[in-house]
């Protein structure tokens, strides 16, 4: 896959989460729903496909028959890199937070760093 392609896939990759992470804080309060993840990747896979197709001229009469076969290997190729960026994306959101809550009791923990020296 070329790198113009590879690009479009993380960028499209990291745009879905995005907006992903900004619906569930405004619907369903943080909960993590698989629909959201599945939907993800079939959009970036879309986009990718049809990148692919676009940047190497294979627009012709035939496309549709070609389509799936375009779209099965990349799916393939996404659901790794969705997954790899995934992870990264989480670890980057949890080190932007302010604050810990605790699961068990209603106890919040703010960061040290974002703690003044002067309120200690």
């Amino acid at each position: 896959m070329e790198l113009i392609v590879f690009i479009i896939m993380v960028i499209s990759c990291i745009t879905t989460l995005m907006v992903q992470n900004q619906l569930q804080i405004h619907f369903t309060r943080k909960k993590v729903h698989m629909l959201f993840h599945l939907l993800n990747i079939i959009v970036v896979t879309l986009v990718t496909t049809i990148a692919y197709i676009v940047f190497f001229n294979e627009l012709s009469v035939t496309i549709f028959s070609r389509f799936y076969t375009y779209f099965f290997t990349i799916l393939f190729i996404v659901c790794f890199v969705y997954l790899f960026i995934g992870v990264l994306f989480v670890k980057f959101i949890q080190s932007k937070q302010k604050y810990v809550a605790d699961k068990d009791t209603n106890i919040v923990y703010i960061k040290q760093k974002y703690l003044n020296k002067d309120d200690i």
